[in-house]
């Protein structure tokens, strides 16, 4: 039990620590989600003001630059975080309009200029060229007097045309202090990446790394396979290349502009308390345990005396001493209950053998005086159930074998009288087999003689295929000397060559044909005389076959000759079997009853002595049982 209380110890608190492991990384998947939101909200709003500016525009606002102007000021100093706004137009008919709106210093009011050299930008090329008017691009960092900023645009598309582009820029500080907040509030590292993973916001205080790309900084392996990372929505664990301790990372991207949002985190800090909380439940349990296991085996040992006490009461009854008895019987539970009720047992076994052995004496008396008299009434009976058997089974018998008898001497008789018939009848069919047998071997003669004249046939169309044989290769010689003789007259030839490659070609197929023809040919002569050697064992069966016949009719004759003879004997045993089963029939009913009369007897005898040595068994088997008991009264 302590063993079994230790295993469920041992379980319960590694699935605690499983389940707050669990707890843990949840928390970090939750603070990457939640970074993630944020993002969203400001990489959105962000796009959103290139939209409104790229809409505005579409409009119409472009038809009056001073207006344009003024809008993209009170658009830079509504919006704190924004740094500039910039609207470019191309219309395929007109002037191209390049506006740029940036932030003052010092509260001071946005300057808007004039700025020729946005057409050059790679934003404005990226959105003109993009295939997505509908959707704002950029969001990797540009450098902007020496400090990096975030870049969006938005196509401007009129009457189904794209006439140009509007941009916004903002400063990275927003981001960057978006992710030390989150940083410090849950404890963790936070960094933004662009989509081509260039650095927008590092929460640790590596602002040096802002707008670098990740590969060439020394995070880099806290950044590899984020696509994958990002898919499953789980955490890996990566050794830090600064600490070398194991850090889980979690990434997500935002659905504008695709950034990615990468946390980590040190797998130590979410499971150091882990450990320190197991580690102090496993004391508070080891010692709930201990008491736990004192008071078990205090209350063990105080029912191990009183179950001792049983156990040695048990053994005394076993051993057939009924006067035991229990004088230290205290307490009120279940071993005492079981001792209390040993020593009632005891008491009622003590009366229960006291009669048993009176009834066992009583018992012997009957049961030697029944075995007695059933043993006298089967010395009578018996002779006389044997002779009786013996005298009904001889007259069954008699009858029985008269009977079938009977039967089968009028059956020998009506096969006899069948039998009869039936070889006069054979009798004729053997004369009808053996002119058929004889037509039969001149048939065979004749059809040996026509099969030898199809081997001649065969010998001669061998030697007309010979013949065609030699033609054709005679034919296949001649067509070459004049496909060469057609060579050399050239122009005048070539006519003739034709010609004599068709008669070359004939002449192929003839040589092919006769040699089919050939095989073909030999293969009949071959079938041939193996039909004229099966011929001739055929006709040479049939003689034999028909002198055979001729000998079975003469036996056949002698045979019906025999059978009408017996028939009459036949008949004249069949009545007088008949007679012997009727006598036997009559004695067989006159004994049956008496049969009755004494198997019944019989059974009875039997049933009664096998009672009584059933009763033997019991009194001796009692007596001993019965005899293993002391009483206690000496």
């Amino acid at each position: 039990m302590m063993a079994l209380t230790t295993v469920i110890l041992v379980i319960g608190i590694t699935e605690k620590f499983a389940t707050l492991q669990g707890i843990g990384e949840s928390k970090v998947l939750q603070t990457v989600q939640f970074a993630r939101s944020l993002a969203e909200d400001r990489f959105n709003d962000a796009a959103r003001t290139s939209r409104l500016v790229a809409e505005a525009t579409a409009a119409g606002l472009d038809r009056n630059p001073d207006a344009m102007r003024a809008f993209l000021r009170s658009v830079v100093e509504r919006d704190s975080s924004l740094a500039a706004a910039w609207i470019v137009v191309t219309p395929p008919k007109g002037k191209t309009l390049a506006i740029r709106a940036a932030r003052g210093g010092n509260d001071e009011p946005a300057t808007v200029v004039d700025d020729p050299l946005l057409t050059t930008e790679p934003l404005f090329i990226a959105a003109m060229q993009s295939e997505q008017s509908q959707q704002a691009i950029g969001g990797e960092p540009i450098a902007h007097d020496g400090r990096p900023r975030l870049e969006f645009a938005y196509a401007i598309t009129r009457d189904g045309e794209r006439i140009g582009a509007a941009g916004a820029e903002y400063e990275l500080s927003d981001p960057q202090a978006a992710a030390e907040a989150i940083a410090s509030q849950y404890d963790v590292r936070l960094f933004v990446l662009s989509p081509t993973r260039v650095v927008l916001a590092a929460s640790d205080g590596a602002t040096g790394l802002v707008g670098q790309r990740v590969s060439d900084t020394a995070l880099a392996p806290l950044f590899r396979n984020l696509d994958e990372v990002v898919a499953s929505n789980a955490l890996v664990v990566v050794n830090d290349p600064l600490t070398g301790r194991p850090t889980y990372v979690g990434a997500a991207r935002t659905p504008t502009l695709g950034a990615y949002l990468v946390l980590t985190k040190s797998v130590g800090d979410i499971t150091a308390p882990i450990y320190a909380e197991t580690i102090r439940n496993a004391v508070i349990a080891g010692l709930g345990f201990l008491v736990v296991a004192g008071l078990i085996i205090v209350m063990s040992l105080a029912v191990r005396r009183r179950m001792d006490n049983a156990v040695r009461l048990a053994a005394t009854i076993a051993g057939g001493d009924l006067g035991a008895t229990m004088t230290d019987v205290v307490g009120n539970d279940e071993s005492s209950a079981l001792l209390r009720s040993l020593e009632e047992m005891a008491t009622q076994l003590r009366g229960l053998v006291g009669e048993v052995r009176t009834a066992a004496a009583t018992l012997d008396g009957g049961v030697g005086e029944l075995g007695r008299v059933t043993d006298n009434q089967r010395g009578v009976v018996l002779p006389l159930g044997q002779g009786v058997s013996e005298v009904t089974a001889a007259a069954q018998q008699i009858a029985t074998t008269g009977v079938e008898l009977s039967e089968t001497m009028r059956s020998l008789e009506a096969s006899a009288s069948s039998t009869a018939g039936l070889a006069d009848a054979g009798r004729a069919d053997l004369a009808s087999v053996n002119d058929s047998m004889r037509e039969l071997d001149v048939a065979s003669a004749s059809v040996a003689e026509k099969l030898a004249t199809i081997n001649e046939k065969a010998v001669a169309i061998n030697g007309v295929v010979t013949t065609i044989t030699k033609v054709a290769d005679q034919t296949n010689i001649l067509s070459v000397n004049a496909a060469i003789e057609a060579e050399k007259a050239g122009e005048y030839g070539r006519g003739f060559l034709v010609v004599a490659r068709e008669i070359r070609r004939l002449a192929d197929q003839t040589a092919t044909a006769t040699l089919d023809i050939d095989r073909i040919v030999q293969e009949m002569q071959s079938a041939v005389s193996a039909g004229v050697m099966e011929m001739d064992r055929f006709a040479e069966k049939v003689r034999r076959g028909v002198d055979e016949v001729e000998r079975s009719s003469g036996r056949m004759s002698e045979i019906i000759g025999q059978v009408r003879e017996n028939s009459d004997r036949f008949r004249a045993v069949s009545e007088g079997m008949a007679a012997q089963s009727a006598g036997a029939t009559q004695i067989s009913s006159a004994t049956a009853h008496l049969q009755d009369a004494a198997r019944t007897t019989v059974d009875g005898i039997a049933r009664i002595a096998a009672t009584v040595r059933e009763l033997e068994r019991a009194s001796a088997s009692l007596r001993t049982s019965v005899a293993v008991f002391r009483l206690g009264d000496g």
